[in-house]
C-alpha cells in the first residue's frame, strides 16, 4: 500500500510557478467535446505510444522480431550482478526493470493489427477510464525513456488510478530539467516529492522533485 500525502492546496515551498491556477479541486477532468477531439487527433498521430505486458521470459523473442519487422519500441532493462557457483567471478545479467512491459509506437488500431499477426493472442493495454487501447503521447514518452534511463531508481508504479491523486491537488507541468513537458500532480510519498503522472493509464511517481521550475496546468 502506498504512503501517500496530499499537498492539499498548496504550491509546495521552493519550486517557482507561472500561470494562474483554475478548477483548483476539481478531482476528476470532465471529456468535453474538444477534449475528445483532441484525443481523437493525438490516437490518429504516429508520434503516440502504446503498450502491453508479456511474460519475462519471451521479452527478447518479441524484441527481436520488434526489430526485424522496424517497429520502435521500449523496454528498460536493469544490470543484475550475481556471483558464479563454485567460483569468485562475478557475472551481470540484463533484465527488464518492469517485468515483461513493453512500449511499443505507433497508431494504436495499427499496432494491434500487427500483434494480430505476428503475436496472435497478446493485446494492446486498455486505458481503464476510456476502455480502449491507452495512448501516450511521445511528449511524454520522451521524458519519461530519460528518466528511466538516468534513473530508474527513481520510478515507481502506484497502485491507485490517476483521478485519485488529483483530489485537493494542483494540476502542474515541469518547465525546467529533462523532466520539461510531464505534467501531474506534486505529492509526498515517503516523505519525498514525487510527480504523479498518468501513463496511458497508469499512475506513475517520479521522485526527487525538488529543484524543477512548474507551471500550472490551465484546465478546460
Amino acid at each position: 500500500m502506498d504512503t501517500v500525502f496530499h499537498t492539499k492546496v498548496r504550491i509546495p515551498n521552493g519550486i517557482d510557478i507561472s500561470g494562474s491556477v483554475k478548477n483548483i479541486g476539481s478531482a476528476i477532468e470532465e471529456c468535453s467535446k474538444s477534449k475528445t477531439d483532441l484525443k481523437q487527433k493525438i490516437s490518429d498521430s504516429q508520434d503516440v505510444w502504446g503498450y502491453l505486458f508479456v511474460h519475462n521470459s519471451k521479452v527478447n523473442t518479441f524484441t527481436d522480431r520488434l526489430e526485424k519487422d522496424n517497429i520502435t519500441y521500449f523496454v528498460h532493462k536493469s544490470v543484475t550482478y550475481y556471483r558464479k557457483k563454485h567460483t569468485r567471478g562475478i557475472q551481470t545479467i540484463d533484465k527488464p526493470t518492469i517485468s515483461g512491459l513493453i512500449f511499443l509506437k505507433g497508431i494504436p488500431q495499427k499496432l494491434q493489427e500487427y500483434l494480430d499477426i505476428r503475436f496472435t493472442g497478446y493485446h494492446l493495454v486498455n486505458n481503464c477510464s476510456t476502455h480502449f487501447p491507452a495512448v501516450i503521447p511521445d511528449t511524454v514518452m520522451q521524458p519519461f525513456m530519460r528518466v528511466l534511463d538516468a534513473s530508474p531508481e527513481r520510478v515507481r508504479f502506484l497502485l491507485k488510478p490517476f483521478r485519485y491523486y488529483a483530489g485537493g491537488n494542483i494540476k502542474l507541468r515541469i518547465t525546467s530539467g529533462f523532466l520539461a513537458g510531464l505534467e501531474g500532480y506534486v505529492i509526498r510519498i515517503d516523505r519525498d516529492r514525487n510527480l504523479v503522472l498518468d501513463v496511458g493509464g497508469m499512475s506513475v511517481a517520479i521522485s526527487g522533485v525538488h529543484c524543477e521550475k512548474f507551471e500550472t496546468v490551465e484546465e478546460e
